[in-house]
């Protein structure tokens, strides 16, 4: 029996995204049920890939991010598009729609928006540009959403709570967390109360936290000075990377790519420390969202600390995997108070329910269902 095929496309994500490629590609893959082909940006590490049967890379041209030859990024997926021909088509980004939607309209097949982010909370409440420029671009990305939805089969949320933030979606959408893939049951190595190892990891920006995180560091590191921090993740900001390069001293590592940093440096970092700094800063774009690191540090037994109130806190509590704290008002002695009772405890217990095996039965459900309608 012919396989069916699916194409799983982006352009900012690397064709080897934990998401599309280890997760969702790989899982459908394996059923033998589907071809699957990502279309998305050349990563540095291409050639180290040993690519699993059933799965094709179609890497695009290299652009610049803010550069004019993005703009054509959107043609030439729609080039791969007609040739590959594909009976379904999984889209990222809003940037693709439009020529996905167009690919659909001549040659058929559906299409499935994977949210993997609510762009326009984070276009409007996120500060990366200027007041009016995000609002500009916020209302466009939500006015073709809107427009578009009708065009679109079906939706998969990233996150729960998108349920409620998005209306354009109505009742055709199936939650697929971005819970962690986890290659192997690694346990962290253990450290003694004098010596502790924090991290931070992922997008390194001003709304993800690393300025609270390094604050909060510094603070701890007078009453542990044999303690260290990593930094390691994707920094689009260049003053920013600088601002960390003349404010870090000896004991803290950076570890930071102006791209899409290779997964498998983070999940090492994460077996060699103690604990995971989240520090976000809250606001409508983050408030109802579980950050995927959350799921990882836990998969991997590593505790976090965390801001109060927040939906991710109140998660790893339930599974007394966090300090919860006020980053702005701290308590220096009552956290490292804490901090050492975590470090002498035993190794943590495993948690099912944050691995991406869970998901993976929904991811292929959908899919079955999408192909017998």
């Amino acid at each position: 029996m012919s396989k069916k095929k699916i194409a799983i496309v982006s352009i900012l994500k690397p064709i080897n995204d934990t998401r599309s490629y280890e997760k969702m590609a790989k899982s459908l893959a394996a059923t033998s049920a589907y071809s699957i082909t990502l279309i998305g940006a050349k990563p540095s590490n291409i050639k180290e890939y040993s690519i699993p049967e059933n799965i094709e890379f179609r890497p695009l041209p290299a652009f610049k991010r803010l550069g004019l030859k993005r703009f054509l990024m959107p043609l030439i997926v729609l080039k791969y598009l007609i040739k590959l021909k594909p009976e379904l088509v999984v889209v990222n980004t809003p940037e693709i729609l439009i020529v996905t939607i167009v690919n659909q309209i001549i040659f058929g097949g559906k299409i499935v928006y994977d949210l993997q982010e609510n762009y326009f909370r984070n276009l409007i409440f996120q500060n990366n540009y200027l007041p009016i420029i995000k609002h500009i671009l916020g209302g466009l990305v939500r006015l073709k959403e809107v427009f578009l939805a009708p065009f679109i089969h079906h939706f998969i949320l990233a996150e729960r709570g998108y349920e409620k933030e998005l209306n354009f979606i109505r009742n055709r959408f199936t939650i697929v967390e971005n819970k962690a893939f986890v290659h192997e049951q690694l346990h962290r190595k253990k450290s003694n109360s004098s010596n502790v190892r924090f991290l931070f990891t992922g997008n390194i920006s001003e709304n993800s936290g690393v300025l609270t995180a390094l604050s909060f560091y510094s603070k701890i590191r007078k009453v542990i000075p044999n303690s260290s921090l990593t930094i390691i993740g994707h920094c689009p900001s260049s003053s920013l990377l600088k601002k960390l390069q003349n404010e870090t001293e000896e004991d803290i590592e950076l570890i930071i790519s102006f791209t899409t940093i290779d997964h498998s440096k983070i999940t090492k970092q994460i077996t060699q420390c103690d604990f995971g700094i989240v520090s976000y800063k809250i606001n409508p774009s983050n408030e109802n969202c579980m950050p995927t690191k959350v799921f990882e540090y836990l998969a991997y037994g590593l505790p976090i600390i965390s801001q109060t109130g927040t939906v991710w806190t109140d998660y790893a509590l339930k599974h007394k995997a966090c300090i919860p704290l006020n980053f702005e008002h701290l308590n220096v002695d009552e956290v490292v108070g804490q901090l050492k009772e975590f470090v002498n405890l035993n190794e943590p217990k495993d948690i099912p329910e944050v691995r991406w095996i869970s998901e993976e039965k929904k991811l292929i459900s959908l899919m079955d269902k999408m192909f017998s309608k």
